[in-house]
């Protein structure tokens, strides 16, 4: 027997009715079976169903013996290249930020070259090619001055994920100082003092300190679905049928 929802719920717009994309540590779709907006769904650890690719399992070996006999069919990254489910995880935006960091950086090396030639100011051509280097370079800057935000919700933030968390926190770089904001949302306080251990075990105090200083990472609490959808407890039975 198979249970499908027979209502669809409502949440907040301005924090989750607008989303791009969701990146799902779940192996089921919570999401599409009760929300009412269709969105692209990637599931990082697979999903259940007639061609599941579920992955379970630890974050590294850390024992000897187990290196020694090669169990890393017991790692999740083993599992994740294995069943191809690793490469998704913002890939896009990934690539997107290290090429256009590659270029602030070659421009300016270049436009820094400029700087030292005495022809810059005698020699108009010269001139010209400079203006039009800043320009550039000005341009490309622009061009990435969107923000991306990003919604944490249900995840533990354990260390058996370590590596996704290291990568969204990797994105505000050097040369683009702000290209990412991270809200992660809360059950209660005992599980927000949970996720910001988790995250300074993972991540160290000065990463995490700067973040929160900047305001690139902020904590909130759930929304309140019962609230919102003005549940009672007779609804409940309304939720699902055969």
């Amino acid at each position: 027997m198979q249970l499908k929802s027979t209502i669809k719920l409502k949440l907040i717009a301005d924090e989750f009715e607008n989303l791009d994309r969701i990146y799902s540590f779940n192996y089921t779709d919570p999401y599409s079976n009760f929300y009412r907006f269709k969105k692209d769904i990637e599931f990082l650890h697979g999903r259940t169903g007639v061609d599941q690719n579920i992955v379970l399992g630890i974050s590294d070996l850390n024992n000897d013996y187990l290196i020694k006999i090669k169990a890393y069919g017991f790692a999740k990254y083993h599992q994740k290249m294995y069943k191809n489910t690793d490469y998704i995880f913002l890939s896009e935006i990934i690539n997107h930020f290290y090429y256009t960091e590659r270029q602030v950086k070659s421009l300016g090396d270049e436009i820094n070259s400029y700087l030292d030639n005495p022809s810059l100011s005698v020699d108009v051509y010269f001139r010209s090619m400079y203006d039009a280097k800043i320009r550039d370079y000005g341009l490309l800057k622009r061009s990435f001055e969107g923000v991306y935000n990003i919604k944490i919700w249900g995840h533990s933030l354990d260390q058996s994920d370590e590596n996704y968390i290291k990568e969204i926190f990797s994105f505000n770089g050097e040369f683009i100082e702000q290209r990412c904001d991270v809200t992660i949302f809360y059950f209660n306080e005992n599980a927000k003092f949970d996720l910001l251990s988790n995250l300074l075990a993972i991540l160290g105090n000065k990463l995490i300190e700067k973040w929160m200083k900047k305001s690139w990472l902020k904590f909130k609490p759930n929304p309140n679905i019962v609230e919102i959808n003005n549940i009672q407890p007779v609804d409940l039975i309304k939720f699902y049928e055969e």
